[in-house]
């Protein structure tokens, strides 16, 4: 079920995505801030597709079962 919010934190939380709706306004005309902006996501996708590759390969494993001797 989901909780439902108070009308101050939806107030709090429509003034922070102003915010940040205003800050992304400022980097988008600005080229250079948008220009290091996507390179560094790109930085980013790379990470995370090394992290994934990883995680796939930990997946990829079959897990061999150990006969115990009592």
């Amino acid at each position: 079920m989901a909780r439902s919010i108070s009308v101050e934190q939806r107030r709090w939380r429509a003034q922070d995505d102003a915010r940040i709706l205003a800050d992304a306004e400022e980097i988008r005309v600005d080229k250079k801030r948008m220009s290091s902006a996507v390179r560094e996501a790109k930085n980013m996708v790379t990470e995370k597709q090394k992290a994934l590759n990883s995680i796939k390969k930990v997946a990829k494993r079959t897990t061999k079962k150990t006969s115990r001797k009592k």
